[in-house]
Parts: C-alpha cells; sequence; structure tokens
C-alpha cells in the first residue's frame, strides 16, 4: 500500500504538469489550482478514512470495534466540512 506522502505528491505533480502545459489555453490556471486543492482535500479524506480502518496489530482485547471506527470516520467528515 502506498503512503500517504507518495499518494499526495504524485497528485501535486500531475497538476503541475498540467500547469505547465501551454496546450490548453482554454484551461485558466485559477481553475486549475481549485480542482487541485479539491482533489487533494478529497484524497486527503479517503487516505483518512483508509488510516482509520486499516487493521493494526494490538493486543487481544485492545482492538477498535466497528461501531468505534465507524464513529472516528464520522468525526473526520465533520472536521473537513
Amino acid at each position: 500500500m502506498r503512503n500517504r506522502e507518495s499518494v499526495l505528491d504524485n497528485l501535486e505533480k500531475l497538476y503541475r504538469e498540467e500547469l505547465n502545459r501551454e496546450t490548453k489555453p482554454n484551461v485558466s490556471k485559477s481553475r486549475l489550482e481549485f480542482d487541485f486543492q479539491r482533489d487533494q482535500i478529497y484524497l486527503e479524506m479517503l487516505l483518512d478514512i483508509r488510516d482509520l480502518l486499516r487493521v493494526e496489530k494490538k493486543s487481544p482485547g485492545a482492538a477498535d470495534s466497528l461501531l468505534e471506527k465507524a464513529q472516528k470516520i464520522r468525526q473526520v467528515a465533520r472536521l473537513r466540512k
């Protein structure tokens, strides 16, 4: 599984390449920057959810229940609004 930094770096690389292209004069830089920020937020939320659902090796009896994981996801979703 790719780590968070690798995924976000790939996203940034794609947008920088597109921003530097001269072949698409119809696309404004401000629109491209907005799209990048929006996609970065979406991607970070998905990575947060992935991290919350990841099964970690814990001592017996210390594992989070599915309900606890759902509550954590709900908290993350509230923070992003």
